[in-house]
């Protein structure tokens, strides 16, 4: 850049214009870092009479002398900015113009600044421009060997300043002048003015002048050290700490000897030395070490440090180091732990987190030692590193933390026992005064208890605990108020009269004795109704209530505000049901009883010997607690319901007119296995044996046929497997003996013998001979074979027995002379099993098997040659019971009960056709038609089936288990939910498949259309709910929205109006949801008075009743319930199989019922038919469904 020359070139008009072709580029020796400065641009053409001017201003400004400032204001870096503009201009405009340049000897201009000051007061107040433009960074970069020139030039600057302002045009000087200032036109001062003689002008003295000189000497005699770090942008001598202590003190001590004009003198030269560089006083103190940009921003007052001193930045660092940080500390599940301010230095008083929580553990009254911090979020603290300076943080003995308000404040009003707050809580600061009122429990004596009112509906209402000393605005709580009564833009607070109440402290001391306020969006008069409620004084003086009360019962006060709140325990957990305004006729009974008229289903999955067929034509069999006589003929059935737990076992009488039935072991004295024998004509019980004697239920039992039956004997299910034999007319007990076998199939009496009786199971075929002296000699004749189960047995014409095994064989067992029992013969029958032998006249015998599904036909006399055989489709599975169509006659026709829980009818000869339909598996879903007397059930059979009356009208097999089920309000179609989250949409009317929809991964427990059935909402497993668009008929969806939850949801509702739903959890808590918003309703109050469409959820107030009603023999949960269409009764199924029918609504443990025992299981499902005429009920390991007529 040495090299720069001014090119001069001729405009059209014939004015010259300077042009400076020149790049400079400075480069700092210590850091390399470059600035380049462009010097291209031309200026702008000048009028002749403005160019002579100029010339004589460049004449003047050679005359100015520069002299050295104060050593804390000497740089090395860029002169003096000179812009070419008229005097109107602003000196706050510190770009410099077209073509000027501080170096290649250009022409300097120069404005007197105080008139500049005069002219334009308003130009001090603008920000410093940092703009990084070629012009700001030529003002202030100068180049390295200008800089000892520059020097002397700003020091004549500042004397002949001192000695060219005129009194009568300078403004009052400034202690602190702007930074921005710039040299502009110059202005024509006679010489009698040069000298100041106003009291706020510069001094002139000759201290003034001494001092200018020395530190001039002293700078010029200073040589730039490369082994110090360099001061601004040019290398400078640091000074040591102690030369800087002196200097600073020996300075501090003439400043304070001279005159205020003195030092305002050196303030004023230094602002302008500043301003004449380019520079902020910011940018000044600022600037250290080698950068060229400026560090970080300082203070004022730290600013004079960094200049005096010149700290170091590693001295810097341990200053930082050595900084303590405040703290708040709460105890965690605790949030009425006033909390401590803990101070500390992080990596001197505390090395690491251990250390600190040591610290904490004797300040906390912990049972053991603080082992874990958190922040208030629930954010874990693992390095001392992580606290920050003024937070609050959570001690806790354990992993686990408890969310609460820890040091928050801003609470406007408690409601429902706990408080109610804002999304974006106030905190209290840490170091804060402890507000009285904020975190004050109830009964402090900073709440009001008030009851607020929606004067549009006065059936939303709450009372609340409002916290006159919240830090929250007045505002702010009649908003939150208002949300609770669902008020959209709440922003008044009236009193029953119709007075505003606009603030606390009126609130407080104005209405101290109202109790009950109107809240409103926009100003609005009293409904009457409201008024009238405040005059006619229905509820008790809040004020006085709340006064009776101490604050350890400030619970109750929401339990009792309100007349008909129910408080029960369910499974030890405590639960509160709002009643609503208008409290409901409670029934006391019933009115009603339940009588069972059909019974679907067979219970052939896991019993053998379970089908009998009577002398009419009757099939009799059990399912459940139930013993059914169904005449297919007349289409209707009988039932037999002494039993009040699941048969497990039964025979029939030789004359065919007596049953025997033996059942398993309940949970109460009175549910113990016992006996049975009863009539199938009157439906009598005859006879109870063995009651209080039997273990866990009775795996056997046979009638003797030589005597005509007075003999029964049973085998009790043990761990003994005790023999005993009755004379049953007597009530007698003729012998017992102990089996000792793993598990017994079944036992059965000699056709020819009274006192001789068979056994088998598990390894186990034995003779049993009893004696004149009661005992029984025992004869074994099982195959030493292990895991071979004997599975059924039957007895030919010539008295031997045949039995078939596990294995497939069927082995026939003959008496020797001797009197001793042998096996004559055995044969491979079937592959994997036979199930069941029937013996039939003219030596014949069928057999079942249990893998292969077919049926055969023996012919015993010619050594077990297969006559015929079938095999059943598998859709029926196989056989478990054969027995002839009629006893009576020989023509081959046989009915079969499967594995399948199928009842099947025909011969070897012809097709087999279903008679009685059951699910394999159990039922778990049930839904009614909303206008038929039809019903759908499916279960985890994976089999969805529809009923009416008593036939099966179609059934369909999908995907997956099914667990939920519900029609559409038009009937048109039927939802399922099964257990991998689809919901499978079926015609009503065909049984086809429309559709399927992945709804979640998650089991879908319910299934709910609305009442429009224009949304369909399905709980799910994962605590979620998802709503889905359908369309009119049912047969299109499309997915509407979410609600997420945490708790495994079982039973949903929508209310009439579709806006609302309400579940029930696995821990039988209620809940509250709303559609529109995707949000749970954290105030259920103001939903008491809802209605809810075909309710079916376990728990709320109005079928609070259901739960340890007094009147039960034993505790038990409530698996289902549903509320009938007309709204006056309610069924309940528990999980010990009882069916119970109340009166609705029911709040009294003491409501009368009546019950019916069905099944040994829970029952999955109850509900009504569209006119509660019936119920459906399903459950049970059997896979039952009991259909009840409602008289």
């Amino acid at each position: 850049s040495s090299g720069a020359r001014l090119q001069v070139v001729g405009s059209r008009n014939g004015r010259t214009r300077a042009v400076s072709p020149i790049r400079v580029t400075v480069t700092d020796e210590d850091t390399q870092s470059q600035v380049e400065l462009d010097f291209s641009t031309p200026s702008p053409p000048v009028s002749p009479e403005r160019q002579k001017q100029k010339q004589i201003e460049h004449e003047k400004v050679k005359q100015i002398k520069y002299f050295p400032k104060d050593e804390d204001d000497i740089f090395d870096e860029a002169p003096i900015k000179h812009l070419e503009k008229s005097s109107s201009v602003s000196t706050t405009a510190s770009k410099p113009t077209r073509g000027s340049s501080p170096v290649g000897g250009r022409k300097y201009k120069r404005t007197n600044s105080f008139d500049q000051e005069r002219k334009s007061p308003e130009s001090h107040s603008k920000p410093p421009s940092r703009d990084p433009s070629p012009e700001n960074r030529r003002s202030i970069s100068p180049t390295k060997k200008d800089t000892s020139s520059t020097s002397r030039a700003k020091s004549r600057g500042i004397h002949e300043r001192l000695h060219s302002s005129p009194v009568g045009e300078r403004s009052k000087p400034q202690l602190r002048r702007r930074r921005h200032s710039t040299f502009s036109e110059p202005i024509n001062i006679s010489k009698n003015k040069i000298i100041g003689q106003g009291v706020n002008s510069f001094s002139d003295s000759e201290d003034d002048n001494r001092y200018i000189d020395k530190i001039s000497k002293e700078m010029r005699g200073k040589s730039p050290s490369p082994e110090r770090p360099s001061w601004g942008f040019g290398n400078s001598r640091v000074p040591s700490r102690q030369e800087l202590r002196d200097e600073y003190e020996g300075r501090t001590s003439r400043n304070r000897s001279r005159a205020p004009s003195r030092s305002q003198s050196r303030s004023q030269s230094r602002s302008e030395l500043y301003t004449s560089a380019g520079l902020s006083y910011d940018d000044v103190v600022q600037t250290s070490g080698n950068s060229l940009a400026p560090a970080r921003k300082l203070s004022r007052q730290d600013s004079r440090v960094s200049v005096l001193s010149n700290i170091s930045s590693r001295w810097k660092q341990d200053l930082q180091n050595y900084q303590a940080i405040k703290t708040t500390i709460y105890k965690n599940g605790d949030q009425w732990f006033d909390g401590f301010e803990l101070r500390f230095r992080p990596t001197k008083d505390f090395l690491d987190l251990d250390a600190l929580l040591s610290k904490l553990s004797p300040k906390i009254d912990f049972t053991t030692s603080v082992a874990y911090l958190f922040d208030t979020d629930g954010n874990r603290i693992r390095k001392v590193d992580e606290l920050e300076d003024g937070q609050g943080y959570v001690a806790s003995n354990t992993r686990r933390f408890v969310p609460a308000n820890y040091g928050r404040t801003g609470e406007a009003f408690w409601m429902e026992g706990r408080r109610y707050s804002r999304v974006t809580p106030y905190r209290k600061r840490s170091g804060s005064s402890k507000s009285s009122g904020s975190d004050s429990k109830p009964g402090s004596g900073d709440g009001k208890v008030i009851k607020i009112v929606n004067n549009e509906d006065t059936s939303l209402s709450e009372k609340v605990l409002l916290n006159l000393k919240t830090s929250q605005t007045f505002e702010e709580v009649v908003r939150d108020l208002g949300q609770v009564l669902k008020i959209k833009g709440a922003d008044r607070m009236y009193t029953t009269q119709g007075t505003e109440v606009k603030s606390f402290s009126h609130l407080r001391n104005d209405f101290y004795n109202e109790d009950v306020f109107v809240v409103s969006a926009g100003p609005t008069r009293i409904s009457r109704s409201v008024s009238r409620l405040a005059r006619t004084g229905s509820e008790p003086t809040l004020k006085s209530r709340v006064q009776s009360r101490s604050a350890s019962r400030s619970k109750d006060i929401r339990e009792s505000d309100s007349a008909g709140n129910i408080k029960i325990l369910i499974n030890g957990s405590r639960k509160i049901y709002h009643a609503p305004n208008k409290l409901p006729k409670e029934s006391d009974h019933p009115g009603a009883k339940l009588a069972l008229e059909w019974v679907y289903g067979y219970r052939g999955a896991d019993q053998n010997k379970n089908l009998w067929v009577l002398e009419k034509g009757e099939l009799l069999y059990y399912v459940g607690a139930v013993a059914i006589l169904y005449n297919r003929m007349d289409e209707k059935q009988k039932h037999y319901r002494g039993h009040n737990e699941d048969i497990q076992c039964m025979d029939l009488h030789p004359l065919g007119e007596i049953i025997v039935s033996g059942q398993m072991a309940g949970k109460t004295p009175e549910n113990a296995a016992h006996i049975r024998i009863w009539d199938v004509t009157t439906m009598d019980t005859l006879a109870v044996l063995g009651l209080g004697e039997c273990d866990k239920g009775i795996c056997g039992v046979s009638f003797s046929p030589l005597n005509k039956g007075h003999y029964v004997c049973a085998v009790d299910d043990s761990k003994e497997k005790i023999l005993s034999m009755w004379d049953w007319e007597k009530n007698d007990l003729l012998s017992k003996v102990s089996i000792e076998a793993d598990s017994i199939s079944g036992i059965a009496f000699h056709p020819f013998d009274n006192n001789l009786l068979i056994t088998h199971g598990k390894s186990h075929l034995a003779f049993w001979n009893r004696k004149k002296d009661g005992f029984f000699a025992r004869s074994d004749v099982a195959e030493s074979t292990p895991g071979i189960i004997y599975q059924c047995i039957a007895f030919l014409e010539s008295g031997d027995l045949v039995a078939g095994d596990s294995d497939g064989n069927i082995n026939s067992y003959s008496v020797s002379a001797e009197g001793e029992y042998f096996r004559s013969f055995s044969i491979p029958a079937h592959i994997k099993g036979v199930s069941s032998i029937l013996a039939m006249a003219e030596g014949t015998i069928l057999s079942a098997g249990e893998k292969d599904r077919k049926i055969c036909a023996w012919d015993s006399a010619r050594d077990f040659v297969m006559i015929a055989e079938t095999e059943l489709p598998s859709t029926a599975g196989s056989g478990r019971t054969l027995y002839p169509q009629w006893p009576s006659r020989n023509d081959g026709n046989v009915y079969v009960g499967t594995n399948k829980n199928l009842i099947l009818e025909g011969s070897l000869q012809r097709k087999f056709n279903m008679v009685v339909y059951g699910h394999t598996k159990p039922v778990t879903a049930l839904t009614t038609h909303p206008s038929d007397v039809s019903f759908v059930t499916a279960g985890t059979d994976k089999v969805v089936a529809k009923w009416r009356r008593s036939k099966l009208i179609w059934k369909l097999t999908v995907q997956a288990e099914c667990v939920s089920a519900c029609h559409h309000p038009t009937g048109s179609i039927v939802a399922v939910g099964t257990t991998d989250g689809h919901m499978i949409v079926i015609s009503t009317d065909s049984g086809s498949h429309v559709t399927t929809i992945r709804i979640c991964g998650s089991a879908l427990n319910a299934i709910k259309f609305n009442l429009d059935g224009d949304i369909v909402a399905g709980a799910s497993q994962n605590g979620s709910i998802y709503l889905y668009k359908a369309s009119r008929d049912g047969f299109a969806y499309k997915k509407y929205g979410k609600i997420s939850g945490g708790q495994m949801l079982t039973h949903i509702d929508w209310d009439n109006e579709g806006e609302y739903l309400q579940t029930a959890s696995a821990d039988f808590n209620l809940n509250f949801w709303n559609s529109e918003t995707n949000k749970l309703e954290k105030v259920p109050s103001v939903l008491r008075n809802r209605e809810w469409v075909d309710q079916t959820c376990v728990v709320g107030w109005s079928v609070a009743g259901i739960w340890s009603n007094h009147n039960y023999q034993n505790v038990a949960n409530i698996e289902t319930s549903h509320v009938s269409k007309f709204r006056e009764l309610l069924v309940a199924g528990d999980s010990d199989g009882y069916l119970r029918l109340f009166g609705f609504p029911c709040m009294n443990p003491k409501t009368e019922f009546h019950e019916e025992k069905t099944v040994s299981g829970p029952l999955a499902c109850a509900r009504f038919f569209h006119d509660d005429s019936y119920i459906i009920a399903v459950g049970g390991l059997e896979a039952a469904i009991f259909k009840f007529k409602i008289k």
